[in-house]
């Protein structure tokens, strides 16, 4: 019995937190600048489609602009999900594959339950931004929107609501570190192993 808690406990061992050097991110942003010359069609046209919906909620947000504080920064938060096609051709491109778009756009089908659930997640994380964004302007804003430019120059250069932007950045910076802190490394594991979202955390 005590051999067998000892396999146990061996099976399920800790990981080791390995020491990153400040100069490391360098060499990501090169390694990934390399992946997008390997990758540039694939690449280039999935990350315009990406922007081309951010255009269409912007088009939407100038006229209903009080959603104008939830998109800001709800739209980076479920970027983590949209960027899995992104890791899928950096996949591709390390195991030697050929570069295939339409295989990276389709490759959360391989861990599909706990993709989903991760992307629930975040999902129910810019929901919960969004009901705090609104209650932030309900509180510190009191000002007429009008449209997207009024609100941008009231805001941001009248100077009569810095504790809104304080408030405002403040609580958006605690939420888009905490998405970080739990999602940094969630969607590349989940697409490069058989784990689900609670094992990786």
């Amino acid at each position: 019995m005590e051999h067998a808690m000892d396999h146990h406990d061996a099976g399920f061992a800790t990981p080791q937190v390995q020491r990153v050097e400040a100069s490391r991110p360098l060499l990501w942003l090169s390694r990934g600048w390399s992946d997008l010359k390997r990758a540039a069609g694939p690449s280039l046209g999935y990350g315009l489609r990406v922007a081309a919906f951010g255009v269409a909620l912007l088009a939407v947000a100038w006229r209903y602009t009080y959603l104008v504080p939830a998109l800001v920064g709800g739209f980076l938060l479920v970027a983590p999900f949209v960027a899995i096609v992104f890791y899928a051709l950096s996949q591709q491109i390390e195991r030697g594959q050929k570069v295939d778009g339409g295989a990276a756009v389709f490759a959360w089908r391989r861990n599909f339950g706990s993709i989903a659930l991760w992307g629930l997640v975040l999902t129910l994380a810019l929901i919960l931004w969004e009901r705090v964004a609104a209650i932030i302007f309900a509180l510190f804003y009191g000002g007429e929107v009008r449209d997207l430019n009024t609100l941008a120059a009231d805001v941001l250069f009248s100077g009569r609501y810095i504790p809104l932007l304080v408030a405002y950045f403040g609580a958006g910076g605690l939420f888009a570190l905490t998405v970080f802190a739990f999602g940094v490394i969630t969607a590349p594991m989940l697409l490069d192993r058989d784990v689900d979202v609670v094992t990786v955390h």
